[in-house]
């Protein structure tokens, strides 16, 4: 008599996968609390030290300049020698600088603190996305890519709440200082939970190259395209309390609280789109057209806003708007991210990441600084919010121009320029 086959059993709900998910979500949302707490302290920064709105955001800008400048390098670094020990060492880094932020005593020194955030901070993303990749399956790439970004959204609503609340109890220096405690809880929690992936056999194991991340039009086409929502991310992720402020909100704890619903919006975002983007894919449909089309919402977004600011409509009409920009800054990201991560060889997945986020940065470095400006000059932040908007259709375009070019199908993948590596496939 035959033996029967054992019952069938279902995998269990938590995969080793979903640990590196919910592990890297803290680590973003270490990172998201310390870079945004600087926006509902800028009043009292600005106050201390008496500066203008432009000066102000010019603060805002030295984190992203260096975060920008350190992508490349931070990613190169982990592809080279581990990606694990970039996040460990940015955490630490993460910490000592913003106790160091607290201890400013002028605005250059400020200025100094907030260049060593972004240098600490630069050296996570390169090293982040290549961890997913490799940890998760190829059918949840855009879930997990998604889901574990979600943390900096939720960071950067919980920085801007907690900031503000803060704020009203102690000193902006005091506040700095308290908050010090998520980068060092997260570098702990990496050290002791994620594992390094195994490296590549020969002939992958030889020293990562740059030629494959610089070389490809398409590649440089999201890169571009990856600049013009973090424009529109960073005029709200910095100014949105005092966009608020303006229309009416009342104290700055209230406007942080509502400025901070559009990190809040990033995890609804990401999933969605990584969820689009995974079942575009699974039908041989690909992903740009899911990032496109969060792009042009973006669009329609930010121009809705420029109008209900010239308008002078109250707070509680902005909110909704101010909150939609989380979802479609972030959430396209997911798919972008997945795209990537089956666009470009792994040996390269952090400098290939590295130089995209270093890309998309050059948009966070000219946002707060370029809407300072236009709101000093022309007494609103109308003007900042239709340029935004004009970006993000620019982003969609270039998107879509990705091979095949505005045609639906799998996008085409990057190939491995290592000697006897073999062509990668198309992309799903």
């Amino acid at each position: 008599m035959p033996t029967p086959a054992p019952p069938a059993t279902r995998p269990p709900f938590w995969q080793p996968y979903h640990t590196v998910w919910a592990i890297l979500f803290l680590g973003w949302l270490a990172t998201g609390v310390i870079r945004n707490a600087l926006s509902p302290l800028l009043p009292a920064i600005r106050s201390e030290f008496g500066l203008t709105f432009g000066q102000a955001g010019d603060l805002a800008t030295a984190y992203f300049i260096a975060y920008a400048g350190m992508q490349l390098l931070g990613g190169y670094a982990g592809d080279r020698w581990g990606r694990k020990q970039m996040l460990v060492w940015g955490g630490a880094l993460t910490t000592l600088a913003t106790l160091g932020t607290a201890a400013a005593w002028s605005p250059a020194a400020l200025f100094g603190a907030r260049l060593t955030v972004g240098l600490a901070h630069g050296m996570f993303f390169g090293s982040d996305r290549p961890l997913i990749a490799a940890a998760t399956p190829p059918a949840r790439m855009g879930v997990g890519q998604g889901l574990s970004f979600a943390g900096l959204g939720f960071g950067v609503w919980l920085g801007t709440a907690a900031a503000g609340f803060l704020n009203g109890l102690l000193p902006w220096r005091g506040v700095f200082a308290v908050l010090a405690v998520f980068p060092a809880a997260a570098a702990a929690l990496i050290a002791l939970r994620i594992r390094e992936p195994a490296r590549p056999a020969a002939p992958h194991a030889a020293p990562p190259v740059f030629r494959p991340a610089v070389a490809s039009g398409d590649l440089w086409l999201l890169y571009v395209a990856g600049l013009t929502p973090s424009f529109s991310q960073w005029v709200i992720g910095t100014w949105g309390p005092a966009i608020l402020m303006e229309a009416g909100a009342g104290d700055m704890a209230r406007a942080s609280f509502y400025a901070g619903l559009f990190g809040l919006m990033a995890m609804p975002g990401l999933l969605t789109f990584g969820a689009l983007s995974d079942r575009m894919a699974a039908r041989g449909l690909g992903r740009k057209f899911v990032a496109a089309s969060g792009y042009l919402a973006l669009a329609a977004d930010m121009g809705a806003l420029a109008v209900g600011i010239s308008l002078g409509a109250p707070y509680w009409a902005l909110v909704p708007l101010v909150a939609m920009v989380g979802a479609l800054t972030w959430g396209p990201w997911a798919a972008i991210h997945a795209l990537f991560s089956h666009m470009v060889p792994p040996r390269i997945h952090g400098t290939a990441f590295g130089l995209m986020n270093g890309c998309a940065m050059v948009g966070s470095v000219l946002g707060p600084a370029v809407s300072g400006r236009l709101r000093d000059a022309g007494g609103s932040f109308a003007m900042a919010c239709l340029v935004a908007a004009g970006l993000a259709a620019l982003g969609a375009l270039l998107v879509v121009a990705v091979r095949p070019a505005f045609r639906l199908g799998p996008e085409v993948a990057v190939a491995d320029k290592a000697p006897d590596a073999p062509l990668q496939g198309s992309a799903g």
